[in-house]
């Protein structure tokens, strides 16, 4: 979780860093790639990311799966399988859906 006292820390450390950059006046291109490779590096190092699975990030855009929901939803699957496991025809069974 980002508080405040962790963006303080990257805003003075991010200042800092833009402090030191040396400025090439012959290529001002130069500046700006070594500057943005600053600024990548400091927000990496004080937040870094982490990537999710496809899964995660399917399910992360939609709301209204709580983890509830997807708690019943793997129980529902593990006793299925184990229904088929036994060999119980699903098809055959004494409820017809």
């Amino acid at each position: 979780m980002i508080t405040l006292i962790s963006m303080q820390k990257t805003f003075t450390e991010v200042q800092e860093a833009l402090d030191n950059l040396p400025i090439n006046q012959s290529n001002p291109c130069e500046t700006l790639e070594s500057g943005i490779l600053m600024l990548e590096q400091c927000l990496n190092e004080q937040h870094p990311t982490k990537k999710l699975s496809k899964a995660k990030q399917k399910v992360s855009h939609k709301p209204w799966i709580t983890p509830c929901l997807l708690k019943s939803v793997k129980t529902k699957n593990r006793l299925y399988r184990a229904l088929v496991r036994s060999g119980f025809s699903v098809s055959n069974g004494p409820c017809k859906v």
